[in-house]
């Protein structure tokens, strides 16, 4: 049974403003080539599924411009190191920028700045 969709909270959005967590954002459809391995790598090496550092490693997957699908990896700021390897041992780049696009990416919403505007 799949879930609902349901709009995301302050709550929600809270973590893509604390400058506590590292986010990582690729497309998921169409591809980027190895954004797959990267992923996998991450969560199986250092953050396992069942075990308490999983809860450190927060995926996302968001719907924007034209039916493209991009999903955002956050883990803690703390441990972006691990990232940096597992990228490096794929062969990807990581590069410290956003995505743009015609239409602003979903993270930066209204109800995404508000949160922001909550933490400080």
């Amino acid at each position: 049974m799949s879930e609902k969709f349901k709009m995301p909270t302050r709550e929600d959005v809270k973590i893509y403003f604390d400058p506590a967590w590292t986010h990582y954002v690729s497309s998921l459809s169409p591809p980027r080539p190895g954004f797959a391995l990267f992923s996998t790598t991450l969560e199986y090496q250092f953050f396992h599924p069942g075990t308490p550092e999983n809860a450190e490693y927060v995926m996302l997957s968001t719907g924007w411009l034209h039916d493209s699908v991009w999903a955002t990896i956050s883990i803690p700021s703390a441990k972006k190191h691990l990232a940096e390897a597992v990228a490096k041992y794929v062969g990807l780049k990581i590069l410290k920028t956003f995505p743009v696009g015609s239409v602003e990416f979903p993270a930066f919403s209204t109800i995404a700045m508000e949160a922001w505007e909550q933490l400080k």
